[in-house]
C-alpha cells in the first residue's frame, strides 16, 4: 500500500475509533457515518447542484489565475523593468490576507458568480506568478550561452530554453494554488450563495448537522487532493527530465 494511502487509512481508523469513544454526534460523528451521509447525499440528487456551483467557481477562478499568473510571472521573469514595477505590488498583495477582501468583492460585484470567481482567482494567483518568475529566471546561463552559440533568437531562447526550464516551477505553483483555490471556494460561498459545497457546510453548521458538515469538508479536501495529484502527473509528463533527475539523485 502506498505511504500516502496508508496515512489516509490510518486517519480514517483513528477518526472512527475517536468518534465511537466520544459517542456524541454533535461533537464528532464517525467516519462510517460520514460515508453513509455522503452516499445518501449523492444518491438523493441534491449534491449535484452544489458540485456544479462550486466546480464552476473553481474552473473559472483557477483558470483565470493560470492565465494571469503566466502572463504576469512571465513578464517579471523576462524583464527587469517589469519585475521592478510589478514585484513590490505582487509581494504586497501576496502578504495581504486577501480573504478579508471578500466583503469588498460583494460590494463591487454583487452576490453572483462574478464575485466568487474573482475571489478564487485572486487567492490562487500569486503562487503561480512567483513560481513562473522564479522558473524563468533560474535557467543555467550555460544553457543560454550554448543555444546562443547556435544563433538562436531571443524568442527561441524563451520558447526552447526558458519556458521548458520553468515548467516544474509552474506546476509546483499550480499545486500550491489548488489548495488556496479550494479555500477560496468555501469563503466565497459564505456571502450570498444559494448553492455550493461551502454553502452546504455553512447550512449544516447552522443546523448542527455534523455529518453533513464533515461530508462537505471531505468533498473539498478530496477534491484538493485529486487536483493536486492530477497536476503533479501533468507536471511529470510535461517535464519528464525532472523525474529522471529526481530518481537519479535518490
Amino acid at each position: 500500500m502506498p505511504f500516502g494511502l496508508g496515512g489516509l487509512v490510518g486517519l480514517a481508523i483513528a477518526w472512527e475509533i475517536t468518534a465511537r469513544a466520544i459517542d456524541k454526534e454533535i461533537f464528532l460523528v464517525s467516519f462510517s457515518r460520514v460515508l453513509a451521509d455522503l452516499a445518501a447525499w449523492l444518491t438523493s440528487g441534491d449534491m449535484t447542484e452544489h458540485l456544479v456551483a462550486s466546480g464552476t467557481e473553481f474552473v473559472l477562478g483557477f483558470g483565470l489565475s493560470i492565465v494571469l499568473g503566466l502572463l504576469v510571472g512571465g513578464a517579471m521573469g523576462l524583464s527587469r523593468t517589469a519585475q521592478r514595477i510589478l514585484g513590490p505590488l505582487v509581494s504586497g498583495l501576496y502578504s495581504t490576507p486577501l480573504i478579508a477582501l471578500t466583503p469588498l468583492f460583494v460590494i463591487w460585484l454583487g452576490f453572483g458568480l462574478s464575485a466568487k470567481v474573482a475571489l478564487v482567482m485572486l487567492v490562487s494567483l500569486f503562487p503561480i506568478i512567483i513560481n513562473t518568475e522564479t522558473g524563468i529566471r533560474q535557467v543555467d546561463p550555460a544553457y543560454l550561452d550554448a543555444v546562443r552559440a547556435f544563433g538562436a533568437s531571443p524568442l527561441q531562447l524563451v520558447a526552447k530554453v526558458r519556458v521548458p526550464a520553468a515548467l516544474p516551477f509552474l506546476f509546483a505553483g499550480m499545486r500550491i494554488s489548488v489548495a488556496r483555490a479550494t479555500t477560496g471556494i468555501f469563503v466565497a460561498e459564505l456571502f450570498g450563495a444559494r448553492a455550493g459545497i461551502g454553502y452546504s457546510i455553512i447550512n449544516a453548521a447552522a443546523s448542527f448537522n455534523t455529518a453533513r458538515l464533515l461530508s462537505g469538508i471531505v468533498i473539498l479536501a478530496g477534491f484538493g487532493v485529486v487536483m493536486s495529484w492530477l497536476i503533479g502527473v501533468l507536471g511529470d509528463r510535461a517535464a519528464p527530465w525532472r523525474v529522471t533527475e529526481e530518481r537519479e539523485s535518490r
